[in-house]
């Protein structure tokens, strides 16, 4: 098995009722790092998880449940949003669905401005430490290839994959 991150939903909520996700960095199935991330924006928190095949561009959704390649770590200006690092993250051909894209890891910069939290479906950290801490695996020697999104809705058996995860 390759290095990849997994995010799996955590069954926690933050306290402006954001889902919280686990994205674990995965080497040859065992876990060996974690951190909590958010994906999507307010008004979707409370929203079934659907399968990508019902998911839209705009939507506003946590990224869809699938297979992604990571791109590289950019640092520069990204906009108030998102800050000084975004990595891209793009949906295998399986995984494409409709029309998401322009999808990426990022931190929440706009944590704190009210009714503008969270993303419009990418993954995003709570603070810039924790966006260094996923560049920094992103560019470790042994980095992760792709993302897997595991919300357990059978999307990801549909196209043959499973994830699984030792402690």
């Amino acid at each position: 098995m390759p290095v990849e991150l997994i995010m799996t939903p955590s069954g926690r909520r933050d306290r402006w009722g954001f889902r919280q996700f686990d994205l674990t960095l995965s080497n040859n199935g065992k876990a060996v790092d974690r951190l909590t991330v958010i994906s999507g924006g307010g008004a979707t928190q409370y929203e079934r998880f659907c399968l990508p095949t019902n998911d839209w561009s705009g939507s506003m959704r946590p990224v869809p449940e699938g297979i992604y390649r990571i791109g590289p770590v950019e640092r520069g200006w990204w906009g108030s949003a998102i800050g000084e690092i975004w990595i891209g993250i793009e949906p295998t051909k399986e995984s494409q669905v409709h029309n998401r894209s322009a999808i990426g890891i990022h931190a929440d910069y706009n944590r704190n401005v009210p009714g503008y939290e969270g993303s419009a479906g990418c993954v995003c950290t709570y603070d810039q430490s924790g966006i260094e801490r996923i560049a920094s695996w992103c560019e470790a020697k042994a980095r992760p290839e792709r993302l897997i999104v595991d919300y357990g809705l059978g999307f990801l058996a549909s196209i043959g994959y499973k994830a699984q995860i030792s402690a």
